[in-house]
């Protein structure tokens, strides 16, 4: 009789395992099915040099600029490109391009001499609307959260934090004063790998991310006045901090590490709409990341660096390695599931998911 009773309760477990086997199975079936796939297309790029500035403006319209006054334009979404004339001869390195349509445009460069160009007629002309000739001038990304308000970020200049605001649509621009900013670490400032360290959410506030001592974010509602807030990075090796801020589906997100470590594990940083505190993402990222992006018609996040791409499915907590391929920026075009990629070698992508 205990024979019976053991063989007939092993007989349940074996059952229970089975069965839990296969609906182990079958949610991992399911959720391998939903993994989207990215695809890569390499486009026509005309030049070679590093490019890491883009803007996106309508659902064909791209701007990129680049090292050595690089300025390229494409009206059909990358098939082809045009290559503009630079402001200048002085080799401008243009981090960061803001566009609102083909033919309104502005480009920051990132060092000596700093500079900031606009345009009213496609980039064929450019006009000098702001320029600092200190030469620890250094500016990061340019970015308006309407057509007559922006904002640029650059590094400390005069032991102060530098962000220079507009109001009149960038004709004219002036530094926002020390009483109204955070005070700066000694080691702390932004970084230009991607123009993509400004992010504005749906209620226009605007937010920063800087790296040094601390990875802190700096936050304001109008431009004027901003406060510091800690976030989850925790700051281990040179050059580490956030690199690249987005917003999306009531979130922001950062993503970085160190450009001089490539290869290493990070937590990115996560902010939910209306709450005050940075949360580490549940799982890490594998290596450097320069920029980071949201496809709203897919709702997922792509994040890029010198040794890959990443997708995330779940708001940034989980990250897919999709290819190895090294960019510098990225840009969806608006509600579709296309962007458009560049590296330091000049060379230029379409990312689709599927």
């Amino acid at each position: 009789m205990l024979n019976q009773r053991l063989q007939f309760a092993l007989l349940i477990v074996l059952v229970s395992l089975t069965f839990s086997c296969q609906q182990k199975s079958k949610k991992e079936s399911e959720v391998n099915e939903e993994i989207p796939s990215l695809i890569i297309d390499e486009l026509n790029s005309p030049t070679q040099e590093s490019l890491r500035g883009i803007s996106i403006t309508n659902n064909r319209t791209i701007w990129l600029s680049g090292a050595n006054g690089t300025i390229l334009k494409s009206l059909d979404k990358g098939q082809n490109w045009k290559v503009l004339p630079s402001p200048d001869k002085d080799s401008l390195d243009l981090r960061s391009v803001w566009a609102f349509n083909e033919r309104r445009a502005f480009i920051a460069s990132a060092g000596f001499p700093s500079r900031v160009y606009a345009t009213n007629d496609g980039g064929e002309n450019w006009q000098l609307v702001h320029e600092n000739l200190d030469s620890n001038a250094f500016m990061n990304s340019i970015v308006f959260r309407n057509e007559s308000e922006g904002i640029i970020f650059g590094d400390q200049l005069d032991s102060s934090h530098f962000i220079l605001l507009t109001n009149d649509s960038g004709q004219s621009w002036k530094r926002v004063p020390k009483a109204n900013l955070p005070l700066p670490m000694p080691n702390e400032n932004g970084y230009a790998a991607s123009g993509s360290c400004i992010a504005i959410d749906k209620l226009g506030n605007y937010y920063i991310g800087l790296g040094g001592e601390k990875s802190r974010v700096f936050f304001s509602n109008n431009g004027q006045l901003w406060t510091a807030m800690n976030t989850s990075l925790k700051d281990t090796l040179d050059y580490f901090g956030i690199y690249s801020l987005a917003y999306g589906n009531n979130q922001l997100i950062g993503v970085g590490g160190s450009f001089l470590e490539k290869d290493h594990f990070y937590h990115p940083t996560i902010l939910k709409l209306g709450d005050s505190t940075w949360h580490s993402s549940q799982e890490s990222i594998f290596g450097y990341r320069s920029v980071i992006d949201y496809c709203a018609s897919k709702d997922v996040w792509l994040s890029a660096g010198s040794n890959g791409i990443d997708l995330s499915l779940d708001g940034g907590q989980h990250w897919i390695v999709k290819s190895s391929q090294a960019l510098n920026t990225l840009r969806f075009f608006k509600d579709q599931s296309m962007a458009i990629g560049a590296n330091s070698d000049g060379k230029i992508f379409k990312l689709t998911i599927d």
